[in-house]
């Protein structure tokens, strides 16, 4: 899986891109929301996941995420609220936002929220099949 990770704070944009690397996926690491943007404009073909910090009181941030959802309506999204908040279920789908996972990271739930979203995404692209299952939850659960 292609993944994006966008965090202020570089420990966790580290240690989430070694540990997703060490899974088999393709990381890379972004300076800002922004900066998406920018990207993603430029690709033909986006990313599988971006995995990103959000401050949920920002109308900025939720607008250039909004504009991100409409132009890549399958690009997931998987938010880390600054401040362990997060936005009404409608509000979030409609920003593209699938899961949130919440500080101090999980390593573990985070694997998790990858099987359960790769599975849904197999579910969605060949006629209904489930993923195929060889990915496992581990049973580290260090925390960021």
């Amino acid at each position: 899986m292609r993944i994006w990770i966008i965090d202020s704070d570089w420990l966790v944009t580290r240690t989430l891109q070694e540990f997703l690397t060490e899974l088999g996926h393709e990381v890379e690491s972004l300076p800002g929301e922004q900066r998406l943007a920018d990207l993603l404009e430029k690709e033909s073909e986006p990313v599988d996941l971006v995995i990103m910090d959000l401050c949920t009181e920002d109308a900025l941030e939720k607008t250039r995420l909004r504009r991100i959802h409409e132009r890549f309506p399958s690009l997931r999204v998987i938010a880390v609220p600054k401040h362990n908040s997060v936005l009404p279920t409608e509000e979030a789908l409609a920003h593209g936002i699938h899961a949130f996972l919440h500080r101090p990271v999980q390593l573990a739930e985070l694997e998790l929220m990858l099987v359960r979203l790769a599975e849904n995404h197999g579910r969605n692209s060949r006629d209904g099949q489930p993923g195929n299952g060889r990915n496992t939850v581990s049973k580290d659960s260090a925390r960021l």
